[in-house]
């Protein structure tokens, strides 16, 4: 897990683009005293979620009776929040939040991707 005061070190382009979108963020925020608030989501899933991510893509694996696509050896460890209680929590951060502050939206479970499987 990543505090959200933890300096960001993206490890692929995914995450580079995420880290640059905050700073995108804040530098707009500062540079144009516009407001701001930053949320950070863990692993969103629910209905209409892109079919190449790790759930839908596990429950059509399933429905087809295909082996499990599991790179590496499947101990990756995620943490996993599903879509409505992540709308919540950016209302929340909306209503009562603090301006140019960061808010983690997430779950404290982690699981391992072999046990999602």
């Amino acid at each position: 897990s990543c505090h959200e005061t933890a300096v960001l070190n993206p490890t692929n382009p995914y995450a580079a683009t995420k880290a640059a979108a905050e700073f995108l963020v804040k530098s707009y925020g500062e540079s144009f005293k516009l407001p701001y608030v930053i949320t950070r989501g863990n692993n969103v899933y629910g209905p209409y979620q892109f079919t190449e991510k790790v759930i839908p893509r596990f429950i059509t694996t399933i429905l087809r009776g295909e082996k499990m696509p599991i790179h590496g050896d499947g101990s990756h460890v995620r943490n996993f929040i599903f879509v409505d209680d992540t709308v919540r929590a950016v209302d929340i951060v909306l209503r009562k939040g603090k301006l140019k502050m960061i808010y983690n939206i997430g779950s404290k479970d982690e699981l391992k991707v072999m046990d999602i499987a």
